[in-house]
């Protein structure tokens, strides 16, 4: 349970104001941990054949403020697009040599959520505890 108290208005002030100075810088770094997280996870599952779509993997932060966002990808590469990348993503119907499989990205979204979960509620009582 996270638990906060205030001693008056100028209390709640000085502390919504070192939480906003802190929050652009610590928020791209929540998101850049949980896309790793996705990222380590779904290199588990994916399919591998020339090992290209596994090395396209990526996990990006872009934006600031609230329009900060992490996107976690396979398929962009260096010289374009690996156009099958969705088709090895959402084709139930090809075998795939366990662990891999298809959904590899979904499955590792699924599998990191309570993780990723703890890592927020965790950074979030730090940035109000110790603000």
């Amino acid at each position: 349970m996270l638990r906060v108290e205030f001693d008056g208005v100028s209390s709640v002030q000085k502390l919504f104001g070192k939480l906003k100075k802190n929050a652009n810088r610590t928020m791209r770094d929540v998101l850049d941990q949980t896309g790793q997280m996705i990222l380590k996870r779904a290199l588990q599952y994916v399919p591998v054949d020339t090992g290209a779509l596994r090395a396209s993997g990526r996990s990006e932060v872009s934006g600031r403020g609230n329009a900060a966002k992490v996107d976690v990808s396979f398929g962009r590469t260096a010289g374009g697009f690996l156009g099958y990348a969705v088709y090895v993503h959402e084709n139930p119907l090809v075998y795939h040599k366990p662990p891999t499989c298809y959904k590899y990205l979904s499955r590792a979204v699924r599998e990191t959520k309570g993780a990723r979960a703890a890592l927020v509620k965790r950074v979030l009582g730090m940035m109000i505890g110790g603000a």
